[in-house]
């Protein structure tokens, strides 16, 4: 009896492993797209399965972080003379952001330095505004100013030459007081108009070499990658301060896409998704300048956010 009751057992749990969900089976397996769709139409509890499968990507993704706040004597290897300029009102920072190999897409961050519970607004970081830390002249932008003037219409001349010679002539007999090209549309009148031409990057590289140097690093850091295999990466330039409470607010976004659902009775499809957004705080330890703190606190490797959450 006891051995039947057994051998019972065992098929009742063969069962229930049968039974389990699809979309956790297929999140256990790390095929997420699957598994959302299988949280939709495969599944007798969707929202508790919706949330496993969004918990599982959440685990799979972690999510990690590294700045790197150039110092002053980087900052002057780099650009010379204005690098101590910068320094003294502005700190450049580097950020790489990576996911592991999770198929998410849309990733979006958000790094905010927070000083005495108010957020600091970064540096737009523009030609104008980087000339500004360096106190470089930037080269001006050339206008030139056009009067208005008549404008001959070589195509109209082309094809009726004849009446266009005539009208000229007749336009000239009255010292081109009578715009007879214009009636015949021989002519058009132009309106004044300015043109304006920006400098051009070696004209501004000789005039600002500093900030010219500045925005083209910052260019070639700054990558679009979708946290899949991609890092992301950016530079921030952030109003120099000192706040013994200065920490730093990370918030992610990225989104997992499911299986496409047609219907036809709207004539349209729809994609499942679910949308993953985390937020971290990393505190700044003590330090003798913003630069130094933020360096002490990521050192020279990539930190995981979620275990830096608090």
């Amino acid at each position: 009896m006891n051995r039947w009751w057994s051998s019972l057992g065992l098929v009742a749990a063969a069962a229930l492993v049968g039974c389990a969900s699809p979309a956790r089976r297929l999140a256990k397996s790390r095929d997420f797209g699957e598994a959302l769709c299988a949280s939709q139409f495969h599944s007798r509890q969707p929202q508790a399965d919706l949330d496993y499968v969004r918990a599982r990507i959440d685990a799979e993704a972690r999510p990690r972080l590294h700045l790197h706040a150039l110092t002053r004597e980087e900052l002057t290897q780099a650009l010379g003379p204005a690098g101590d300029r910068v320094a003294d009102e502005a700190v450049v920072v580097r950020a790489i952001a990576g996911l592991d190999d999770v198929d998410v897409s849309d990733v979006q961050l958000r790094v905010v330095l927070v000083g005495q519970s108010k957020a600091i607004a970064p540096i737009e970081l523009t030609r104008q505004t980087v000339s500004n830390l360096t106190r470089e002249q930037l080269p001006q932008a050339e206008q030139i100013h056009t009067r208005s003037h008549r404008q001959i219409d070589m195509e109209r001349f082309a094809r009726r030459p004849l009446l266009g010679l005539t009208a000229a002539a007749l336009e000239a007999s009255t010292l081109f007081i009578v715009p007879v090209t214009v009636f015949t549309r021989h002519s058009r009148r132009v309106g004044a108009s300015t043109v304006t031409i920006e400098p051009t990057q070696a004209e501004i590289a000789a005039a600002a070499p500093a900030t010219a140097a500045l925005l083209e690093s910052a260019e070639q850091y700054t990558s679009g990658g979708r946290g899949m295999r991609d890092e992301t990466s950016r530079v921030w330039l952030w109003p120099r301060f000192d706040d013994p409470d200065a920490k730093v607010v990370v918030e992610w976004t990225y989104v997992a896409r499911g299986c496409v659902d047609a219907r036809p009775r709207m004539r349209k499809s729809t994609t499942h998704a679910v949308e993953v957004t985390r937020e971290a705080t990393l505190r700044l330890p003590p330090g003798p300048d913003l630069p130094s703190r933020i360096n002490a606190r990521f050192g020279d490797q990539m930190q995981p956010l979620i275990a830096s959450q608090r």
